[in-house]
């Protein structure tokens, strides 16, 4: 956790906030989203931050139960 926070300190938050931004409209325009994706990662966005977009728009997956 200690190497989260590091670097939520030292990154910089605007390329940060610009690429959750594009992963979020391209996941609402239904278009391809490896790049954006790609460029969030590079700005330093966590798996974490990049999933919380994706789940604004798709929402979250809950499994049907079958029995």
């Amino acid at each position: 956790m200690e190497r989260v926070r590091a670097l939520r300190a030292r990154r910089d938050a605007a390329p940060w906030k610009a690429s959750l931004t594009a992963v979020e409209e391209r996941a609402r325009a239904g278009g391809n989203l490896v790049a954006a994706m790609v460029d969030a990662v590079s700005a330093q966005a966590t798996v974490g931050e990049i999933a919380g977009r994706l789940r604004t728009v798709y929402g979250e997956h809950r499994e049907t139960l079958v029995l």
